[in-house]
């Protein structure tokens, strides 16, 4: 079955690279280049994978990651980096479940790849939220009604992202 992948990447040279990958696998591959939109695609899709920059042009996506990681535990986080700036990025990989890491500029894509194809065979070690699965099941089936039920769950997020931006003086 066919696996969705959402590509957060917003330095240009490596977004190209990136580009590439659809050469490589066949699934769906949706390129975003601002983090509120990796989020918004994250949100609409329940991906299997994100691949994330830790370094950005806006800073660290730290507040992206933490994000994904409580609001979507199923989906598992490929982060890229320059590994320019190890405490805040080891902190971030251990508090968050990171997948895998895969370090910046690319020398070729195959760990890019390799790290894509290991994320979709993997069922372990996942912070399953039996309410997160319902979810999406919901939301792929046509039931509408389910999704109703389940739709407060939906307000439960959006809650916790503001509270978290307010927690993090974002706001």
């Amino acid at each position: 079955d066919m696996k969705s992948v959402v590509i957060f990447e917003d330095n240009p040279r490596d977004m190209r690279e990136l580009r590439t990958l659809s050469e490589y696998v066949d699934d769906q591959l949706v390129f975003v280049t601002k983090p509120e939109e990796a989020l918004a695609e994250v949100s609409n899709l329940f991906p299997d994978v994100m691949i994330c920059p830790f370094e950005t042009s806006y800073g660290t996506s730290y507040d992206l990651i933490e994000a994904i990681a409580y609001g979507f535990p199923m989906t598992r986080i490929i982060l890229t980096s320059n590994y320019d700036n190890i405490p805040p990025l080891l902190e971030c990989i251990n508090k968050y479940q990171i997948f895998r890491t895969v370090v910046k500029p690319f020398m070729n894509l195959r760990d890019v790849v390799e790290a894509l194809q290991d994320a979709f065979q993997d069922e372990s070690g996942l912070m399953i939220d039996p309410m997160q699965s319902n979810l999406k099941d919901s939301l792929l089936s046509s039931d509408i009604s389910t999704y109703w039920e389940n739709h407060d769950r939906r307000l439960d997020w959006d809650l916790m992202k503001t509270y978290n931006s307010i927690r993090r003086g974002i706001l």
